[in-house]
């Protein structure tokens, strides 16, 4: 009888922590003043309005939340979900808490999980961007993550339409494992238009993660406040095109506050799409990307696959679209393993001084080739 009552208590825990975990506006500072306050989760839903006031932070309006009648019952649901294995849900004292957002200002005391979405991996990027993507920023996600397969990478996104939806398919397409954080509830997928693409990705070891529990509704508040766990989980955060005003950069402002280190795709000054990232990087709020090198360079990682790829695979990566002028050059970058001075390029080229800058300048915008200080050009497929 006692080892019954025993877990019975641990269980009624474990409800009363779920029930305050779901209280919308108390953050995880407030319940953790709270839990020290009250010392257990069914305390602080038994207390008065004015017993909850005295903890630092907790005003009439929050205890209101607190004493929602409906929290409970919300968790039972929760509770009967993960044990029929529809859900997972960490509390931020779960070891298999993301680490990086632990330590992160403002990090969510609930998480809640679909699929494979260990976030603990040992190598995390967050690409984001805007909706309304080019198809040039398609091609660059391709290739970027392409070439980072040999890395061993966990791609994080926001499942949203344009970058990044295109980044949880190139991750699924190169064999990455890649995890949407939502702005809705796990069981509510938002926009509903990429069911396909959430079951292509848990099919392939990927998943979905949330704050909104089941169903929650992707209310306008909760898509900036999913942008500081999408920062947040991840050693780097790329922006591959982005307006002045964009989400994405909302993304790059949590990475820089949390010290992450960030990336910015550079574009035309005249492409709106490319504007964003040409002012991260003229701010020095982000590293310039110019190709996928530069991540593992500067993060210091190093590829699973230490094989180089043969010239003729190097070639079959180059983009289609590419001006007669642009594929001489790269075919020229392409059969040397050290950078090549500009001038000896142009020798070997037999491009007019024009026609080359112009198809190193395109280039380079595309994340084709690299600049070295000196004058050099290396190619970078």
């Amino acid at each position: 009888m006692q080892a019954t009552a025993a877990l019975s208590t641990a269980t009624d825990l474990d409800r009363h922590t779920l029930a305050l975990g779901l209280a919308q506006g108390v953050g995880r500072l407030s319940i953790q003043r709270l839990l020290q306050h009250f010392d257990t989760a069914e305390e602080v839903l038994k207390a008065s309005t004015a017993q909850l006031q005295r903890v630092a932070g907790i005003g009439e309006k929050l205890a209101a939340t607190i004493h929602d009648p409906q929290l409970l019952a919300a968790a039972d649901t929760l509770l009967q979900a993960s044990e029929e294995g529809r859900v997972r849900i960490l509390d931020f004292n779960d070891p298999d808490y993301p680490e990086r957002l632990r330590h992160t200002h403002g990090a969510p005391f609930m998480l809640f999980g679909k699929g494979n979405f260990s976030l603990n991996h040992p190598r995390v990027l967050s690409i984001v961007g805007t909706r309304t993507a080019t198809r040039q920023a398609q091609s660059v996600i391709k290739k970027l993550l392409t070439q980072l397969a040999q890395s061993d990478v966990l791609i994080v996104s926001g499942l949203a339409y344009g970058v990044d939806s295109w980044a949880h398919q190139a991750a699924v397409n190169a064999g990455l494992p890649t995890v949407a954080i939502l702005p809705s509830g796990v069981e509510n997928i938002y926009p509903t238009a990429h069911l396909p693409l959430v079951r292509d990705m848990l099919a392939t070891g990927g998943g979905v993660v949330s704050e909104y529990g089941l169903e929650g509704a992707p209310d306008k508040p909760h898509f900036p406040a999913r942008n500081r766990i999408i920062a947040g989980v991840a050693d780097a955060t790329i922006v591959i095109e982005a307006p002045k005003r964009s989400g994405a950069l909302i993304t790059a402002q949590f990475a820089n506050s949390y010290d992450r280190e960030v990336f910015a795709v550079p574009g035309s000054w005249a492409t709106p799409q490319a504007q964003g990232c040409n002012q991260l990087i003229k701010n020095h709020q982000a590293h310039i990307l110019t190709c996928p090198e530069d991540i593992v360079e500067l993060l210091e990682w190093e590829a699973t696959t230490t094989a180089a790829p043969a010239a003729s695979t190097q070639q079959q990566v180059l983009p289609a679209d590419l001006t007669p002028e642009e594929r001489t050059v790269m075919e020229v970058l392409q059969q040397r393993e050290e950078p090549v001075h500009i001038d000896l390029l142009r020798s070997l080229t037999q491009l007019s001084t024009f026609e080359l800058n112009t198809s190193v300048l395109q280039l380079e915008l595309r994340g084709c080739l690299q600049s070295i200080p000196g004058k050099g050009i290396m190619s970078c497929c």
